[in-house]
């Protein structure tokens, strides 16, 4: 239940006091009161916090009302105090409002005080809920301020000039350039951008504006140490309800420190690659020379070998039956280590790469898979010899390769699919199968460890041909390896 409203009444007249309450209880408005006629007890009063309403004589005889008003500013500000005299001529009233009176309301028309309570009490709580208001604001404000100031970014409010404000002082330390300068537009953003970078500054923003209303770009800033530093800009654009720009909202991040740690990756990885690619071309040279050794050298050999074994064995006599049928098995035995030496050689060096070419590779590839599998494949590209040089076709003879060879130590396949097509200037190279499948994830988890470095090469082997390797496969349902690689096209209108 709401307390009535206490009212403090200064004045000496009884009876002046009991028709002021009266007219209150005629307006419809709840009240107690105090009535105090001098000094003493209205200081009393005050010091209780006890009025919420202050209604005064001008004229008292041993007090007076201006001291009153001045001595319930001081301990009171924001309880509304009302005149209420018999003799206040307008210059008096006109004074005493502007010394902080709420109102004044003559004697003889009391009929007034009802609605200047009203209005007082009204416009008191409208003060008061500003206040609470601005109180508030203020709180939030220090709470962001604080916030901002934490933020290891910049905020700030920009516009379509690339006049900005900043909110906090931080862009100091990021630009190196007084804060005023940006306030006082004596600089704008514009201004520090490093030249080479405003075309896609102004570009990144036009799209932005054009989709989504936001942006984050990232380009150069010189300080005015004139150090360069990188810039990652998030922003908000905000429109008015035509679409026109009012203001940018957003954020700047020094990013130097990562783009550098980009860069040196970048670096890294370049360097890593080329010395990959180096020893993948030593591995290839060097499995052409033990090739040609195991050809030239251990085949000669063994070619020797069995043509004295022959002489051996017809060299015996009829009687030597034993030793005849130990020559025979021995050449039988020496047919089949032949067998492997060239197997082992073409498939460290095959010269059928070198003779036919890689289609016809490819189909040599197949058909010793065909042997132990159902085999499907689709060529659709008959230039793919004129489409690649030498050196790419052994990267790209190797891939395949070494996608049969894991199929057939790991998959447990009975049927694989290979298709060979051009796209956009793509040759896609794709070899299925319907084995047991694997997790990607964690074959690549295994490479920090020194496993699972067989796709590992296959990656680096199309990253050397500009191309990629996408791998889908899923423990149970078998596994589709998919090499993507671009087409030189001028070496295919030469080939033309």
């Amino acid at each position: 239940m709401e307390r009535s409203l206490r009212i403090l009444i200064l004045e000496d007249w009884p009876s002046d006091a009991e028709l002021m309450t009266y007219e209150l209880r005629q307006a419809g408005i709840a009240h107690t009161y105090r009535r105090v006629a001098d000094r003493e007890h209205f200081v009393a009063a005050l010091a209780e916090n006890w009025p919420d309403l202050i209604l005064s004589d001008f004229h008292l005889p041993s007090f007076d009302g201006l001291e009153a008003l001045v001595l319930a500013q001081a301990a009171c500000p924001d309880t509304p105090f009302i005149f209420v005299s018999g003799a206040m001529g307008e210059e008096v009233a006109i004074d005493a409002v502007k010394r902080g009176a709420t109102d004044y309301v003559l004697k003889d028309r009391l009929s007034r005080l009802g609605p200047a309570v009203q209005r007082a009490l009204r416009e008191a709580e409208e003060r008061r809920e500003r206040r609470q208001a601005e109180a508030a604001l203020r709180e939030s404000e220090g709470k962001y301020r604080l916030l901002v100031n934490n933020l290891p970014a910049v905020v700030y409010k920009g516009y379509v000039d690339c006049a900005v404000d900043f909110i906090d002082e931080k862009v100091e330390e990021l630009t190196g350039y007084p804060k005023r300068e940006f306030d006082t537009r004596n600089l704008k953003w514009f201004d520090v951008l490093i030249p080479e970078d405003r075309e896609k500054f102004k570009q990144t923003f036009l799209e932005g504006l054009k989709t989504s209303k936001s942006y984050i770009r990232e380009y150069r800033i010189r300080r005015a140490d004139g150090e360069v530093i990188w810039i990652q800009d998030r922003g908000q654009i905000i429109c008015d309800p035509d679409g026109r720009v009012e203001y940018i909202s957003g954020v700047f991040f020094d990013i130097t420190e990562r783009r550098h740690a980009e860069g040196a990756l970048r670096e890294s990885e370049q360097r890593l690659r080329f010395l990959t690619s180096q020893l993948l071309s030593a591995q290839e040279r060097e499995r052409k020379r033990i090739s040609m050794e195991l050809h030239d050298e251990l085949g000669q050999s063994l070619a020797v070998l069995k043509l004295q074994i022959r002489a051996i064995e017809r060299a015996l006599r009829d009687d030597q039956q034993d030793l005849k049928e130990g020559c025979v098995e021995l050449l039988l035995y020496l047919d089949g280590v032949i067998d492997d030496i060239r197997r082992l050689s073409r498939d460290l060096s095959p010269a059928i790469l070198e003779d036919l070419g890689l289609q016809s590779a490819l189909k040599y590839l197949l058909d010793g898979v065909s042997k132990h599998y159902t085999v499907s494949h689709s060529f659709e590209v008959e230039d793919l010899d004129h489409l690649f040089p030498a050196d790419a076709q052994i990267i790209i003879y190797r891939i395949f390769q070494e996608c049969l060879t894991n199929i057939s130590k790991h998959a447990g396949a009975t049927e694989v699919s290979i298709a060979v097509k051009e796209n956009d200037g793509l040759i896609s190279l794709m070899i299925e199968d319907n084995g047991a499948g694997f997790d990607p994830s964690q074959v690549s988890a295994r490479r920090a460890t020194g496993r699972g470095l067989g796709l590992a090469a296959l990656d680096e082997r199309a990253r050397m041909l500009g191309g990629a390797l996408k791998i889908r496969s899923q423990p149970g349902f078998g596994t589709r390896m998919t090499c993507v690689i671009p087409v030189d096209q001028r070496r295919r209108a030469a080939g033309n």
